[in-house]
């Protein structure tokens, strides 16, 4: 393997640790100040409404252009959106907040694109699940250092914590800037390459158009544990075990990843997790909003290596335009999914696990009867 790769895996987690300092903090301190599960929907939906807006420009620009220039470019305008939000948060402005809050992740979506399309780029078909291993373990050991500090971090500079959060994560950022491309594709892409290859690829869709319904409805759980933990009578420490669990189920489920070597068995894997994820909010305990994000964070890393194995039997010239439009139509189920969670948490909570466990079903029944996602894994 590329020994950039493992390069990448530690800078990679340096920059998360700052990222996810930044995260924590205004999840928490924009539901604070706006103290309702519905309108909170706006915050929660953030990561879904930017990328359904801007994947696949990213994506096209990820294919197309100076992956350098365009990552650098994004991660400075992302800072200074999460600078403004923090200061409307301070100044107890919450729809401007909310606003800088949607503008940064515009910008995290489009820098998004170029890391994942660059990274995968580098990392041999047969070794997809080693590769995405070395990422996850640089990634997840430093956001569970980034959680366990943030705590103490925010008690003492409260909303600046992600100011703090900032500016580390803006180091590992000009550090990641020299894996990147600094030179423009010489194949002509046209912009409509990505969506035909999607649609016209039968591994590549259905590999990745269920996932994308079970994206939908693990993100009912996903986007909302700060709201969640609050809702059930938690506090900062519930959270903050929780996204522990969460990174910690990555890790976990990336090395059980590189030990599987069959799609099906994957799979499988991928929805008994996901069942966990809706069966955690039954006993309505903010302790478990942790057992969920388990869920979440295991069975998605099963199914990655299905996903990104399929992303390579594709052309590698249109790799970011795939990925940008799978995450158009995830992002259009997840936007659906949250904005009725919001109000089901609201008025009638116990419907969302149940709405869970139907989207699971229809999720294993997709995957029952449609045989072209079952493939090759390793050499």
């Amino acid at each position: 393997m590329d020994n950039s790769v493992k390069q990448y895996a530690i800078f990679n987690g340096f920059t998360i640790y700052g990222v996810i300092i930044m995260e924590l903090t205004l999840y928490w301190l924009l539901y604070k100040v706006i103290n309702n599960p519905f309108l909170y929907v706006p915050v929660a939906a953030a990561q879904p409404i930017s990328k359904l807006g801007f994947s696949y420009i990213g994506g096209y620009i990820a294919d197309k252009y100076n992956n350098r220039k365009m990552y650098l470019t994004y991660s400075v305008l992302n800072r200074a959106s999460i600078l403004l939000s923090a200061l409307f948060v301070y100044l107890d402005n919450p729809l401007l907040a909310v606003i800088f809050f949607l503008a940064r992740w515009a910008n995290v979506t489009l820098g998004a694109q170029v890391t994942e399309t660059t990274i995968f780029k580098k990392i041999p078909k047969e070794e997809i699940a080693k590769g995405y291993y070395y990422i996850r373990l640089g990634k997840e050991i430093l956001e569970i250092a980034g959680i366990l500090s943030w705590p103490i971090l925010l008690s003492y500079f409260q909303v600046w914590t992600a100011g703090i959060g900032a500016i580390v994560s803006e180091i590992g950022v000009i550090i990641l800037s020299r894996f990147m491309s600094n030179e423009r594709s010489k194949k002509v892409i046209s912009f409509s390459q990505g969506i035909k290859e999607y649609f016209s690829n039968k591994t590549i869709f259905s590999v990745f158009f269920p996932l994308s319904i079970i994206e939908g409805g693990i993100g009912m759980v996903y986007f909302f544990p700060a709201a969640l933990i609050q809702l059930m009578h938690g506090t900062a420490i519930e959270y903050t075990v929780a996204e522990v669990v969460g990174s910690l189920s990555r890790l976990i489920g990336s090395w059980v990843s590189t030990k599987i070597t069959s799609s099906v068995k994957l799979a499988i894997g991928s929805i008994l997790s996901y069942l966990l994820v809706f069966i955690s909010l039954i006993p309505k305990d903010p302790w478990l909003v942790g057992l969920g994000l388990f869920g979440v964070g295991f069975g998605d890393s099963l199914y990655a290596v299905i996903f990104y194995t399929a992303l390579k039997m594709s052309r590698n010239e249109v790799y970011g335009s795939i990925l940008g439009i799978d995450e158009i139509v995830t992002n259009s189920i997840r936007l659906a999914y949250e904005g009725v969670a919001g109000l089901l948490y609201s008025i009638a909570y116990y419907a969302v696990p149940l709405l869970g466990f139907g989207t699971t079903l229809v999720f294993g029944i997709f995957l029952l009867f449609n045989k072209d996602w079952r493939i090759k894994i390793g050499g």
